[in-house]
């Protein structure tokens, strides 16, 4: 399974963050081959629709639970 949270920092002991569409980094964890890898929010900055373009990150990268 392949989890998607979003987070402040690209570091493990990072915080979650409050902002979805918002946030810095996803964390991506593969529960199947335990990996993680932190991947930029491209939509942060976005002017308008940054909710949106955020969840298209995150079915990208084939989450199938996003904790938010």
């Amino acid at each position: 399974m392949i989890i998607a949270i979003p987070v402040e920092k690209d570091s493990k002991e990072s915080l979650v963050s409050e902002h979805f569409g918002r946030s810095n980094y996803f964390l991506i964890y593969n529960t199947e081959e335990q990996e993680y890898k932190f991947i930029e929010n491209s939509a942060a900055k976005s002017s308008g629709g940054a909710g949106i373009k955020a969840a298209q990150i995150v079915v990208d990268e084939n989450a199938e639970v996003l904790v938010s």
